[in-house]
Parts: structure tokens; C-alpha cells; sequence
């Protein structure tokens, strides 16, 4: 799975790119291996507003999930979670 990752108004840590990369890998090669490539987007608003944009390409179609939180790995973990249901669909 070919991976992109994007930061907005923020300085992108190996930790948090590691971290997103390693949960989207592993709960999206469980449920639709078939995906080949993903492109994530995070933003940081106003210092409390923790933004995760991921949209997953597959031969099938397009997937799109977005969420907020004030902690950026939580939003990580919402956003993986809300493409997780629409891949089970």
C-alpha cells in the first residue's frame, strides 16, 4: 500500500507518522487488502482542534473518513475506526 501523509500548520513527528501509518496498515490490510494507496491529511486549528482527513483508494471505489478531537492520535484512532465501517460495508 503506497502511503502519503500531509501536516497542516504543525511540524510532523516520526512518531506521529509512524503511529497513523502503522494503525491505517493494520486494521485496513484486515478487512480490504485489496487498497493501494492512501493519502492522509492533519491539521491543527487553533492549537485544541486536532483535524484527520484519510481517503483511501481502492480498484472499487473511493473512501472517505474525517474526524476531530482535542488529541491528535485520538483523532487518528476515530478516523481509522470510521474508514474501518465503511470498508466492512
Amino acid at each position: 500500500m503506497e502511503f502519503n501523509i500531509i501536516a497542516r500548520h504543525f511540524t510532523l513527528t516520526s512518531a506521529i507518522a509512524d503511529y497513523t501509518q502503522k494503525k491505517l496498515v493494520s486494521t485496513v490490510s484486515k478487512i480490504r487488502p485489496a487498497i493501494t494507496h492512501a493519502h492522509v491529511i492533519l491539521s491543527v486549528e487553533k492549537k485544541y482542534r486536532h483535524t484527520v482527513e484519510i481517503v483511501a483508494h481502492a480498484p472499487h471505489g473511493k473512501f472517505l473518513s474525517k474526524s476531530q478531537s482535542i488529541d491528535l492520535y485520538a483523532a487518528v484512532d476515530l478516523a481509522v475506526d470510521k474508514l474501518a465501517k465503511q470498508l466492512k460495508k
